[in-house]
């Protein structure tokens, strides 16, 4: 059962203001996120570097709304470390299936220079599926109410063609989150429900409106 929304317009704007950093931070990662899957699908192995950064900031997003007296300036880059942080902020958080992953993303970072040590020996665009699950487990976790999620980062993207009534091909980054990713689409009828609850709940109808 979906929790109940309670947090007026007002609430919205000051939750975002107190936490201006994480949001700004988390919509970052959804713009790596967007590109890290279109160079993937079309098979441009770049999209694993994209994939580990949407990856990190998610996590320092993670951390920072969990403890705002985090300075994410100190943090490391490395994912598995900014995991371990974020598990042991928040006990109901438990990725630790995904640590084989992040071993592998930190090789995949290395690839930004051709002189970095602990480069992969291979690289394929198949890790996008693991990527997909990772992320979309990170999201649905956030430390922020539902009004929040769900009228920012990935889920604000996610059905903007359908409250507009719109062509979908018309918003790239909805294109680029849907296709072929099995993640959404698994849970993309609740996703749907929740994000138009949210949105009458905020921006209610009044009688007569359409």
């Amino acid at each position: 059962m979906s929790a109940k929304l309670t947090l007026t317009r007002t609430q919205v704007q000051d939750f975002a203001r107190s936490n201006q950093y994480a949001m700004l931070m988390a919509d970052t990662a959804v713009r790596d996120y967007t590109g890290c899957r279109c160079c993937l699908i079309n098979g441009l192995l770049v999209g694993l570097v994209l994939g580990t950064q949407t990856v990190e900031k998610l996590l320092k997003a993670y951390i920072i709304l969990l403890d705002t007296t985090q300075n994410p300036r100190r943090f490391a880059h490395r994912v598995i470390d900014l995991a371990h942080r974020a598990e042991a902020l928040d006990r109901h958080l438990d990725i630790s299936e995904f640590y084989p992953l992040f071993d592998r993303l930190e090789q995949y970072y290395q690839t930004r220079y051709h002189d970095n040590a602990n480069q992969p020996n291979n690289m394929t665009t198949a890790e996008l599926i693991e990527i997909d699950k990772l992320v979309i487990c990170l999201n649905e976790h956030l430390p922020m109410p539902d009004e929040i999620k769900y009228r920012s980062g990935i889920y604000a993207r996610l059905f903007i063609s359908k409250e507009r009534n719109l062509d979908p091909s018309m918003f790239p980054d909805e294109v680029w989150l849907t296709k072929q990713n099995e993640s959404i689409a698994n849970i993309s009828d609740n996703l749907e429900k929740r994000y138009f609850e949210v949105k009458q709940h905020l921006y209610p109808k009044v009688d007569g409106e359409i």
